[in-house]
């Protein structure tokens, strides 16, 4: 007669502890869920702001644009660079319009009026007239279409550029600025030191850039940045040939 041979017993609180690791694994995928699904909730929150914070940038460039042509003088903005603030719903903006009259155009100004402006920004004369000849000789092979291309020319850098470019514009026609709308550097370029030395400018179309930023309620901003042209007797406000983004150095 065989015995049968007794089966090996499991250690006892095996059971157990493979429960209490099933257990431990399940908090850890419920816990990583739960992360995932607040991360994917932050991030909606911050496209929507986002999006409603640029929003709110574009009704500010078009409530600027309605106030540059406001049949009521008092009510009219001028393009001087004065800010004006607008509470909307949602939350805040600032907006400005500048008048690109008084600007340089680096496609259309004189080898001397940009030598003058490098001078003015104390660059050393011989590097200023070396500049001012590339750029004259660039352009005469095609126009610039943005400022950015001036990055191109040899002799320019970033910080040059940056520094330079608060006092050019590509949206003028006119060969010299108004110095009656331009900057203290400008005028310094035109060679007037006063305004009654100044020689009568004919007038042009309205170019002004308007700079919109706004900032929702919960924090996020957004810079909105557009060229607005009205010609000389056109009814209306005028139309946009520049539309664009800019960057906000100055967030908190």
């Amino acid at each position: 007669m065989h015995r049968q041979s007794p089966r090996p017993e499991r250690p006892r609180g095996f059971a157990l502890v493979a429960v209490l690791w099933s257990l431990v694994l399940l908090a850890l995928i419920v816990m990583h869920l739960g992360q995932l699904g607040r991360g994917e909730t932050g991030l909606a929150r911050n496209i929507t702001a986002a999006a409603r914070a640029e929003a709110l940038a574009e009704a500010g460039i078009e409530e600027a644009i309605f106030h540059l042509s406001h049949p009521v003088p008092a009510s009219r903005w001028d393009a001087d660079g004065t800010t004006y603030r607008l509470l909307l719903d949602g939350g805040e903006v600032t907006a400005a319009a500048t008048d690109e009259a008084g600007k340089i155009n680096p496609n259309t100004a004189p080898k001397e009026l940009l030598t003058g402006l490098f001078l003015a920004l104390e660059m050393p004369p011989e590097a200023a007239s070396d500049l001012a000849e590339a750029i004259s000789t660039a352009v005469k092979t095609g126009a610039l279409e943005t400022l950015d291309e001036l990055s191109l020319i040899p002799g320019m850098n970033s910080a040059l550029l940056a520094r330079i470019r608060p006092y050019l514009s590509i949206y003028t026609a006119a060969e010299r600025p108004d110095p009656e709308k331009a900057s203290p550097v400008v005028r310094r370029a035109l060679g007037v030191t006063r305004l009654s030395q100044a020689q009568p400018h004919p007038q042009g179309p309205l170019v002004a850039t308007i700079e919109a930023k706004a900032r929702t309620e919960e924090g996020a901003v957004f810079v909105r940045e557009a060229v607005l042209r009205r010609d000389p007797g056109q009814s209306g406000p005028g139309r946009i040939v520049y539309w664009g983004r800019k960057d906000d150095s100055s967030r908190d």
